[in-house]
Formats: C-alpha cells, structure tokens, sequence
C-alpha cells in the first residue's frame, strides 16, 4: 500500500509518490525528487545507448569509405588494363600493317 501524504497548501491527502497535489498542483518535494532522479536515470541509460550507437554509426561509415576506396581503386586497375591491352592491340595491328606495306613494296 502506498504512503498517503497531506498536502501543505490545501490539506488533502494524496500519494507521497505523487510530484504534486492531484488538487491544488502544489510540489511535493519527495514525490518530485523521486521522478527527478527517476528521470535523470533514464537520461543516463539514454546517453550510453546513444554512444554505442555512435561507435556502431562510425564503425559502419568507416567499413563503408574502405568500401568506397576499394571499388574506386579496383575501378582505376581495370580502366588502366583495358587502355593497355587496348594499345597492345592497336599496336600490333600498326605493326602488321607496316610489316605488309614492306612486303608488298618489295
């Protein structure tokens, strides 16, 4: 059963959990503490949650720009083989061709 307190401004009786009189709204100190530091915990708990979901955010973001760099430089290799292999070709089709134009000089 809960404690019933009487009210220094109006005389009623109320919960002492209760931060004010239901009543006349006057603060009852006990009740009022008692919901601050109730809330005041429940701020505490909030802020730890909320740093590990930083570490967890920069955890992801940092996975995600490795991520980034990797394509980009794997996307670099490829573009930078394909123009040699490219010019290996074209290279060897000049070379026929001179080889060709020779012969058919002679």
């Amino acid at each position: 059963m809960k404690n019933k307190v009487q009210c220094s401004s109006c005389g009623a009786m109320f919960d002492d959990e209760l931060e004010t009189c239901p009543y006349c709204g006057a603060i009852h100190l006990r009740g009022a503490e008692k919901a601050y530091m109730r809330d005041l915990g429940r701020i505490r708990d909030n802020l730890e949650d909320l740093q590990n979901v930083k570490h967890k955010d920069s955890c992801r973001e940092g996975v995600f720009v490795a991520k980034l760099i990797i394509g980009t430089i794997l996307t670099l290799l490829a573009l930078t083989l394909a123009v040699y292999l490219y010019s290996a070709v074209d290279e060897r089709a000049q070379v026929q061709q001179l080889k060709e134009a020779i012969i058919n000089e002679e």
